[in-house]
This record gives structure tokens, sequence and C-alpha cells, in this order.
């Protein structure tokens, strides 16, 4: 699971979608990150609705002390990041980079089979109404293309592709000694569009999400209750097929276009024994997807 913001992303990459080799660079921009924590195993409840690792990363606000700038110039790309306070309770931050590797790859080999261009584009806005209270607008914009610029490329390979990934993320939290209370609403939208040299559309996918999470946790002594909810619907359109030369003409592997519901909810009880010194967690999460009629626990 990769989440952002407390949000879970399905494919957060510039890449080729619907290929296994292919080359991939996250989306998440270093610049704007406060952290990033790794669960290869046993993770929280709130994050139970996976099987494998899970990858939460965090966003900060700008800066308030002024403006700040930098850019730089790198072997693959350019990168900006700008900063500012917006009076005395509220900081804005926008950081975006642009490849230039798929140009030098293009020059300089002879078959530059794995040239990707890509861009992206991450902004927030953040206020303090009051201390105990932040709210954050968050959005972020990824665009990668592959363009195929081999000489003679062959009948019915890959001529182009194009994935893009853009997230709008509004979150409020309210933080307190005992109690922390946090919502958020977001939209999710993820295209992909793969073509051969003869025009043939072998993968298009366009996926969208919107939904709310909530979450809450309260102290007392050395407990910790933890509890959360997550509505999500959406709707992806897939189609996957390769060219196949029979009189049948082409394969499809994936045809479909379902909208659907996701529900979730968690609970977490932490009991801290001498004096932290030892900890013991019981949770559990439960979740139903409306298109399968599935739920789990």
């Amino acid at each position: 699971g990769l989440h952002i913001d407390g949000v879970r992303l399905s494919a957060p990459f510039h890449t080729i979608r619907d290929i296994n080799d292919g080359y991939s660079l996250t989306i998440f921009n270093g610049d704007v990150l406060d952290s990033v924590t790794l669960l290869p195993g046993a993770a929280p409840a709130r994050y139970a609705d996976r099987t494998g690792a899970v990858l939460d990363v965090r966003t900060r606000a700008g800066r308030g002390d002024g403006f700040h700038g930098k850019a730089s110039l790198g072997a693959a790309g350019a990168f900006a990041t700008l900063e500012g306070p917006i009076g005395t309770k509220a900081s804005w931050i926008a950081s975006a980079r642009q490849s230039y590797l798929d140009y030098i790859i293009d020059r300089v080999e002879d078959d530059p089979a794995l040239a990707l261009g890509w861009r992206d584009l991450t902004a927030k806005l953040a206020w303090r109404p009051r201390p105990a209270h932040a709210v954050a607008l968050l959005a972020l914009l990824g665009r990668a293309r592959y363009e195929n610029t081999e000489r003679d490329p062959g009948a019915h390979t890959m001529e182009s592709a194009e994935a893009g990934t853009d997230l709008l993320h509004l979150s409020w939290r309210r933080s307190g000694s005992a109690l922390s209370v946090g919502a958020a609403a977001f939209a999710l939208h993820e295209t992909g569009d793969n073509r051969d040299t003869d025009g043939f559309q072998r993968f298009f996918l366009d996926s969208r999400q919107a939904g709310l999470v909530a979450d809450a946790a309260w102290r007392r002594g050395s407990h910790r209750l933890e509890a959360g909810l997550e509505a999500r619907r959406g709707r992806e359109e897939v189609l996957s097929r390769r060219f196949d030369p029979r009189p049948e003409g082409p394969r499809v592997l994936d045809d479909y276009d379902e909208t659907g519901w996701q529900w979730g909810a968690h609970v977490q009880e932490t009991w801290a024994a001498l004096g932290g010194r030892r900890t013991l967690t019981a949770g559990a999460r439960v979740d139903r997807f409306s298109p399968t009629g599935e739920a789990t626990v």
C-alpha cells in the first residue's frame, strides 16, 4: 500500500503502464516530503486492507519565516521549489520537476527503447486558524510519456505510451494532548494509453476515485485507542490487448468498465506496560467491495 497524507494511491509512478519490465520513478517529490515511514510487516489496523508492506508518505507545509526558493539541474532533469508564508497563519509550497533524460538517451543511444520523459507538480496550501487546528489543500499532478525513436521499428511494436496521475486532497485535523481527530476528502484520477506503430491501441486506462476518510485517536494513561472510517467510490475502465496475426484479430487480455464503492473501518487498542518497555496492540479491520460483493475482516 502506497499512501500520501493518509490516502492510498493505486500506482503513483511515472512509468509505462501494463508492461512488466519497464522504467519507473515515483511521483513523490522529495522536496515537499516531511516523513516517509516503511512498515514491512505487521502493519497497524488502519493499513490492514493490504497484505504487503506499507509506505506512508507525509508532505510538509511551506516555511513561514519568509520567502524561499531553490532550483537545481541533475543528470535526469531540472527541479525548482518555492515556498513562503501567507500572513501569520498560512503558508504555501510548490515544487516542479521536468526530466530531460529521454532527450539525452535519444541522442547518445542507438536503441533508446526505454527513453521516458516525465514532469510533475506538487503544491500545498496550509492554514492554522487556531494552534490546535490545521487545514491543508494538496494538489499533485504527474505526467509521463514514452516515444519509440528507433530508426526502423518492427511491425506492431509499441510506438508511444502516456500515463498520468492527478490527486486533489483537502484535510482537517485537530490535535490535543488526549484526543486527536482528523478528516479528509480526496479525488484521484489515473490514466494510461499505449499504442503500436500502426496506431493499434494495446492498452487504455481511465480510473477515477473520490472519497472521504476520518480517524480519531484517544490517549489515557497507558492506553491509546484508535479508530477510523473510509469510503471511496470509483470507476475504472480498462482495455488491454495484444495484436495476434491469426485471423481472429487482436487478443483481448482485459476489457471492463466497473463502478462501485469500497467501505472500510478499523479499530485498534495499544496498551503500554512497565513504563513503556512492553506494549500490546490488538486491532481489527473490515472492508467491503461492492462490485464483487466481497467482505473481508
